[in-house]
Formats: C-alpha cells, structure tokens, sequence
C-alpha cells in the first residue's frame, strides 16, 4: 500500500511488482483485487497498459504514516546477536 501512497496516483502491475522486487506480476494481482474491491483504488485500461488509479481515501495518508514509522524503527539492543 505504501508504494501505491507514495507514487503520483497512477500504477502500473508491472512496474509496481518490479519496484516491490517480486519475481512476477502475478504477486500483487490479488491485493490489488483487494483494494479494488474496497474502492481504494480504479482500474484503467489505456494505451496497451492496464493502471490503477489510487482513489482519495485517508488510508493512504495512513500507509504513508505506518511507513516512516516502520523506516525510524530502532533495532532492539537487547536483541540477540549470532
């Protein structure tokens, strides 16, 4: 979700599982179905190319937020050490 939060409201599958690192687009074809089915996001069909359209929801302001939180995390210094 916060690759979608974070791009310019406009994804491609494709490129959005390359940029996530998965293998194939395959991957995210079911969250994607997620959060069309919510209406968090709109599919497209245009120019040879399939796009979501990321839909004006707080919950992308949501996602943005839980990412810099998860990013500023400190390691734990009583984790253990192998």
């Amino acid at each position: 979700m916060a690759a979608i939060a974070q791009s310019d409201g406009l994804v491609n599958p494709s490129d959005l599982a390359m940029e996530l690192g998965f293998a194939a687009q395959s991957a995210i074809q079911q969250p994607l179905k997620d959060l069309t089915t919510a209406g968090l996001i709109t599919r497209q069909d245009g120019m040879g190319r399939v796009y979501y359209r990321r839909n004006p929801h707080t919950i992308w302001d949501a996602a943005i937020e839980l990412l810099g939180q998860a990013l500023a995390v400190d390691v734990n210094p009583h984790a253990v050490q192998g």
